[in-house]
């Protein structure tokens, strides 16, 4: 049992997906800065003292229509680690978007417009923001020990925290335990998203693919992480 504390089909290209952009991470040495990282530490490195603001901040990926597997899942659960760093950074990052807006053949969109069926959906990195946009804090909670291939990030408003949790792993389900310093959970309740990494969306499927389950957490039992997945928490807690 582990514990987390807060104060192209090719399985591996999905797998490398799935730990894309991996910022700096209590399982990982200080000194593997990844991309999405290393970028925002060095604009806000150099212009302290100012707030920043990104946009574009989506895979590009080289080659014809290799852009496809933005399609993915494994896509989706990717971008949930691109703004579970955002998060990180939220200090001096105010405002960020993982995706242009809307459109009907560039898979970088945040939303494809229905040709045939003519049915709208929204892609991956999209139906993570959605998910994220609910379970954020005013305030920035330290995570200082996760499982392995665990990304999580936390935060808070009065008596509510909330926890973003990304199972990097392709093929292992993760069971965790909260250990929340001089706090007690009284109510919990949630929101996983959870597919095959290899499953695309498209307007033919997107009402059954990629749908979040919303759950209630079981007071002092661990909570499970599917694989692939992106699970997302409300607790209500209180001093102990």
């Amino acid at each position: 049992m582990k514990t987390l504390a807060a104060s192209s089909k090719d399985t591996r290209c999905f797998a490398r997906l799935l730990r894309a952009l991996s910022p700096i991470h209590s399982n990982f040495s200080a000194t593997r800065i990844y991309p999405n990282d290393a970028m925002i530490r060095g604009v806000r490195d150099s212009v302290k003292g100012f707030p920043l603001a990104m946009t574009e901040c989506h895979f590009s990926i080289p080659g014809n229509n290799r852009n496809d597997v933005l399609r993915s899942w494994a896509a989706g659960v990717s971008y949930a680690r691109i703004l579970n760093n955002h998060q990180r950074h939220g200090d001096v990052l105010k405002i960020a978007t993982a995706a242009d807006f809307c459109g009907t053949r560039w898979n970088v969109n945040a939303i494809i417009l229905g040709t045939h069926p003519k049915r709208t959906f929204l892609m991956p990195v999209a139906i993570i923001m959605r998910q994220y946009r609910k379970y954020l804090g005013d305030r920035a909670v330290k995570v200082t020990r996760t499982p392995t291939d665990i990304d999580a990030v936390a935060s808070r408003t009065a008596d509510k925290l909330y926890l973003n949790l990304v199972n990097t792993s392709r093929t292992r389900t993760r069971r965790v335990h909260l250990n929340i310093a001089n706090m007690k959970v009284s109510t919990g309740k949630g929101t996983v998203l959870v597919d095959d990494p290899t499953t695309e969306i498209s307007s033919f499927n997107c009402l059954k693919v990629m749908q979040p389950r919303d759950f209630t957490l079981a007071l002092g039992k661990p909570i499970e992480l599917p694989p692939a997945s992106v699970t997302s928490m409300e607790l209500t807690v209180t001093s102990s």
